[in-house]
């Protein structure tokens, strides 16, 4: 029995040498919106049986970028905001989005009531961590507040896109020279900053222990969370992605520019339709996304089996 146990933990020993461990990374409960969301704009986000959206993208128009909600079938659309806005994040009963009129971070009443200034300079990308609201300010620079706006604080001087805001740890695209847009990861209260990756990388989305994003050919790439694994799981030329409950949502511009969606391994690779798809949002069984055509823009919502394809209002 003595030599069976001794194999059995060499064997165990040799596997744990052999295999590099890999944290695995989840989606907080804690969260304001789901990174993709957040990547492409937080156009929507849900709470309960409640959807909370942006009814139309900037075209210039009196009924752009206002706030609704609505049922998570689908019904009761309401109104509850003539403000415009994006990158929304809820905590608790208050809904924080940008407001695009002067790009400022606000918070609302999840009922429309209590409007209120939360942090007065210039926020995007902005996602909330349990206590924290963490966002890029007017110079790029990524910053954390509390939810009240108080203790700002500048996180890393580098010139940042697409934060990703995992755990203690934030991924992000370093937009300085030399480096590109090249994966960094760098820890919460600012330490711990390590390249992750060579590739020029844009629309990074951060899920269960990987890395999605586009490379400078525009092909979809996935990568262990430390660098290690990666591989091209899509060829095609593609952009807006959100990978959001196990589907890697996107435009393919390869498939005349249409909306598609696969798993996230590359395969199951199906169109949901022929719009050219930007912004695009998931929440529930809902998806919300913007259509740019060659002389006008559009807003929709269709549901993640392709169905229920209609303008947003």
């Amino acid at each position: 029995m003595r030599k069976i146990n001794k194999f059995l933990c060499g064997l165990l020993l040799l596997l744990v040498i052999s295999y590099p461990v890999v944290a695995i990374i989840k989606t907080d409960e804690t969260m304001g919106n789901f990174r993709g969301n957040v990547i492409n704009g937080g156009s929507a986000v849900q709470k309960g049986d409640w959807i909370y959206y942006v009814n139309g993208i900037d075209n210039g128009g009196a009924n752009d970028m206002k706030l609704y909600k609505m049922e998570k079938d689908g019904t009761g659309k309401t109104l509850l905001s003539n403000d415009r806005f994006s990158y929304l994040n809820i905590s608790g009963d208050w809904i924080y989005y940008v407001n695009y009129r002067d790009n400022k971070l606000y918070k609302i009443k999840t009922d429309g009531t209590l409007r209120e200034k939360v942090i007065d300079e210039k926020c995007s990308y902005v996602s909330i961590l349990g206590n924290w609201i963490f966002y890029l300010n007017g110079d790029d620079k990524l910053c954390k507040a509390q939810l009240d706006g108080s203790q700002i604080t500048m996180i890393s001087n580098d010139n940042c896109c697409e934060p990703n805001v995992v755990d203690n740890w934030i991924f992000y695209s370093n937009l300085i020279s030399p480096d590109n847009c090249k994966i960094y990861k760098i820890k919460t209260d600012g330490t711990g900053k390590v390249k992750i990756g060579d590739d020029s990388s844009h629309y990074i989305n951060v899920m269960d222990g990987w890395i999605y994003y586009t490379n400078m050919k525009n092909q979809i790439v996935k990568m262990r969370i430390n660098g290690t694994e990666r591989q091209v799981i899509c060829r095609d030329e593609c952009e807006s992605l959100n990978v959001t409950n196990g589907i890697i949502y996107f435009n393919n511009l390869s498939g005349q520019d249409s909306f598609y969606k696969m798993n996230l391994d590359g395969t199951g690779k199906v169109k949901i339709n022929d719009d050219p798809a930007s912004d695009i949002n998931v929440v529930g069984n809902w998806i919300f996304y913007d259509a740019a055509y060659a002389e006008y823009s559009e807003h929709y919502q269709i549901r993640t089996d392709g169905s229920g394809r209609q303008k947003t209002e």
